[in-house]
């Protein structure tokens, strides 16, 4: 990957004393790998205002770990890849609007089961579906992302938003605005459960791109992810997404840091994935 078996060491070691104090608090974890070489070499960049040179120290070796991990277990996904390695920030979004527009009560507990629902369809093809006949159904969307179509063009424009792109995640999100405040006006309610949710749906139809941009069904099915938007979408809904970040080469190559994505529409089914 481009790191010295010294630099490698150090990055053992300091996943080594993470995993022995993952119950302690922040600076209790940080007190048990502060004397390795690789965190006083990051201490020291950050002492220095040296971003860069944090990134490159600690962030990006450790990213590349996690990257190299996901590529082995999951060769066949790029979507999956993204899903396991950001699944927070991907599942915070989803709860966000669910809880707008359906109340808190249990917004956890659908947001989860929707990236449950979005990793078995990256893995074995099988779309998001709902089966609102079952005895309890607590966990289930019952206003927003309740369709396969809606739940993959917001992901996709969440994959957009993390690098940098975000006219499809604002594009996205006011369709979403757009459809509730709809449905609301054809049942005589608002269709959201938080009253601010009606200023927002304002300003983000006045936003969202023109009707020549996008649409959703185009925004489900390219996923371009990348800040210097490099790559432009093909035929057969494939995305060659160029590397971010090509102001700065990585130690040791002279390589550019980040790698070219591939995103596809369409998922490969996955080897030995159970339903």
């Amino acid at each position: 990957m481009g790191f010295d078996m010294a630099s490698q060491d150090g990055i053992k070691n300091v996943l080594e004393g993470l995993l022995a104090g993952i119950h302690a608090d922040n600076e209790q974890l940080f007190d048990t790998v502060a004397a390795t070489p690789v965190v006083k070499d990051a201490v020291g960049k950050v002492s220095e205002g040296d971003l860069d040179g944090f990134y490159f120290a600690l962030l990006y070796p450790l990213s590349n770990m996690v990257d190299g991990l996901l590529e082995r277990e999951l060769p066949l996904s790029r979507e999956a890849q993204f899903l396991f390695k950001h699944s927070t920030f991907v599942e915070s979004h989803f709860r966000r609007l669910i809880e707008k527009f359906e109340g808190s009560a249990c917004c956890a507990d659908k947001s989860r089961t929707i990236l449950a629902k979005l990793l078995r369809f990256f893995n074995t093809g099988a779309e998001v579906s709902f089966d609102y006949t079952q005895k309890y159904t607590y966990h289930l969307p019952t206003k927003v992302f309740t369709t396969h179509h809606e739940i993959l063009g917001f992901f996709a424009a969440l994959q957009s938003l993390l690098f940098g792109r975000g006219e499809p995640y604002v594009a996205a999100l006011g369709a979403i605005y757009t459809r509730m405040a709809e449905a609301g006006s054809a049942t005589g309610s608002t269709g959201l459960s938080d009253p601010s949710a009606n200023a927002g749906n304002a300003a983000l139809r006045s936003a969202a791109p023109a009707a020549s941009s996008p649409d959703s069904n185009e925004l489900a099915l390219t996923s371009s992810v990348c800040a210097d938007d490099g790559g432009k979408c093909g035929a057969g809904g494939y995305c060659d997404i160029c590397p971010h970040r090509t102001d700065v080469k990585e130690p040791n190559t002279g390589r550019r840091p980040g790698r070219a994505l591939r995103q596809s529409c369409k998922p490969t089914p996955q080897a030995g994935v159970n339903d």
